[in-house]
């Protein structure tokens, strides 16, 4: 119940805000605006996300960025291949390994695409 009081009148508001006074010490009531933000991110994150990104990323940032990922996985590689002090098969573990890191810059690709499929299935419940 408590986390749905801000959604509720503020006479509802002023008891949960007495209650964290009391318990967590806080003394400031939050802005409206700040509840409300707070609300539509928690339920419609991604949603937002997407409008955020559409306006103010560069995909050209994020393109490099996966470039230096890229670069860094090839130096540790050809720094594993040039070690005297592993053997061949903790080498191939190893630069196994490298290959299977997932790099994740930003945002999933979804969120910049004009498709909205995925985000659609996100929210359909």
């Amino acid at each position: 119940m408590m986390h749905r009081i801000d959604n509720l009148p503020k006479r509802f508001r002023t008891i949960k805000d007495n209650f964290d006074h009391v318990f967590r010490g806080t003394t400031t009531e939050r802005a409206r605006t700040v509840i409300c933000g707070n609300y539509v991110n928690t339920f419609m994150g991604f949603a937002v996300s997407k409008l955020y990104i559409k306006k103010y990323f560069d995909d050209n940032a994020r393109n490099q960025s996966y470039e230096m990922i890229a670069n860094i996985r090839k130096a540790f590689i050809d720094m594993l291949d040039d070690s005297t002090w592993m053997d061949s098969m903790s080498k191939t573990k190893a630069i196994e390994k490298a290959f299977a890191i997932n790099a994740k810059i930003g945002y999933p690709d979804y969120l910049a695409s004009d498709n909205v499929t995925q985000l659609e299935i996100q929210y359909a419940d």
